[in-house]
């Protein structure tokens, strides 16, 4: 699919969005959403307008490839929203090396059963990577 047919399928109409922020209360806006891709010290390299209720992995794609167009990266650093299979497929197909928040979540020493000043095996075992979900995955990733 080409990046024009996937842009031209993104939602752009006004409407409400809703999630739950970190605490579990429910946030809901209406309007519009906008997706930039940045650089480091937060410069805006690119930018995808869409309707308030897109999940941000759905404009994850579209927004990679138009940033490879303008600029040469290495990495593609971004938060357990993008983490999904297909985006990092395509991350790495651009060359990139995708970074995600939750695989290095994931990757922490698992402290659960363990206590203050012990040093075994258990306490310092690192946890398998979870497996990407992919519920969210935009449609062109299929």
């Amino acid at each position: 699919m080409t990046l024009e047919e996937m842009l031209d399928e993104l939602p752009k109409a006004c409407n409400a969005g809703t999630k739950k922020n970190s605490k579990g209360y429910k946030e809901t806006w209406v309007g519009y959403k906008l997706h930039l891709d940045v650089a480091d010290g937060q410069i805006p390299i690119s930018c995808i307008l869409t309707s308030a209720s897109l999940h941000d992995s759905q404009a994850a794609i579209p927004l990679a490839s138009i940033t490879a167009q303008r600029v040469t990266n290495l990495y593609d650093l971004m938060d357990s929203a993008y983490d999904a299979a297909a985006i990092h497929e395509h991350s790495r197909g651009l060359g990139h090396i995708p970074l995600s928040t939750s695989i290095r979540a994931a990757t922490r020493p698992s402290r659960r059963n363990c206590k203050p000043n012990r040093s075994d095996a258990n306490c310092s075992a690192i946890a398998a990577p979870k497996t990407c979900a992919t519920a969210n995955a935009p449609p062109w990733s299929e």
